[in-house]
C-alpha cells in the first residue's frame, strides 16, 4: 500500500474517531507518527505502529497539547517522546516533566522538532528545546507566543513583537524591522514567515528567511 493511501487511510480513522469521541484539542500535525490529540476523558491519542494508541497520564490531568508537549492542570509542562525501536519495531513510550513551577498559562511548540515555549502568568518566557533553550529569558510583559522550527517570536500587552533566534546577527536584524511593527494585537508563524495583526485590522508579513 503506498504513502498516500496509509495517510488516508489514518485521516479516515481519526475523522470516525472523532465523531465517536470528539477531540477536545489536538497538535495539528498528521504527519507519520505526530498526531496527538487530547480526548474528553484527558487520555492523549497518539499514532502508532499502524494504530491509534491512548495514553493516561498518572502525574496530573493534561489540559492543552501542543506538538508533544503537555499543558497540565497545575501549570507544569511535560514532553511524551514516542520513537520505534529499529531493531525490534517495538514503540517506545516516555513521558518527560519538562517544567514544575507550576505557573504556565499557555504553550506553543513546534510541529516538527522538539521545541516549545511557556508563557508564564506574570508575563514571562521559557524555552526548551532538543538544541539549546532560546534565549528568552529578558522578555517581559508578554501575551502571545509563538514556536518556529528555529526561532522564537513573542508579542507583548503594548502591542511590540519580539524575536530571536540561534544566530545574533540574524536576531539582531530581524528585530530592528519589527520596531517598526506597533499595535499589534495577534502574532502567528508558519515556516520563515511572521504574520502581526494590527489593532486597525491590517496585517504586517515578515520573510526571516532573508535576513538568515
Amino acid at each position: 500500500m503506498s504513502k498516500g493511501n496509509l495517510f488516508y487511510d489514518s485521516l479516515q480513522y481519526l475523522l470516525t474517531l472523532n465523531k465517536e469521541e470528539p477531540f477536545v484539542y489536538i497538535n495539528e500535525n498528521i504527519s507519520y507518527l505526530g498526531f496527538r490529540a487530547l480526548l474528553q476523558n484527558g487520555d492523549i491519542l497518539y499514532q502508532g505502529l499502524g494504530e491509534y494508541n491512548r495514553y493516561q497520564m498518572k502525574e496530573e490531568s493534561p489540559v492543552f497539547l501542543s506538538g508533544s508537549y503537555i499543558l497540565t492542570d497545575q501549570g507544569n509542562v511535560y514532553y511524551l517522546k514516542t520513537d520505534i525501536d529499529g531493531d525490534s519495531d517495538i514503540m517506545n513510550i516516555d513521558l518527560k516533566c519538562v517544567y514544575n513551577g507550576g505557573d504556565i498559562a499557555v504553550i506553543n511548540a513546534s510541529e516538527t522538532a522538539a521545541r516549545c515555549l511557556g508563557l508564564r502568568k506574570n508575563g514571562r518566557v521559557i524555552s526548551w528545546s532538543d538544541i539549546a533553550p532560546l534565549e528568552v529569558t529578558d522578555w517581559k510583559n508578554v501575551i502571545a507566543i509563538e514556536q518556529g522550527f528555529n526561532y522564537a517570536v513573542g508579542l507583548t500587552a503594548k502591542g511590540k513583537v519580539l524575536y530571536v533566534d540561534y544566530s545574533a546577527s540574524s536576531t539582531e536584524a530581524v528585530t530592528k524591522v519589527l520596531v517598526s511593527w506597533t499595535e499589534v494585537v495577534q502574532i502567528a508563524t508558519y515556516s520563515d514567515t511572521i504574520v502581526g495583526l494590527r489593532q486597525d485590522g491590517s496585517c504586517l508579513f515578515l520573510d526571516i528567511a532573508a535576513y538568515k
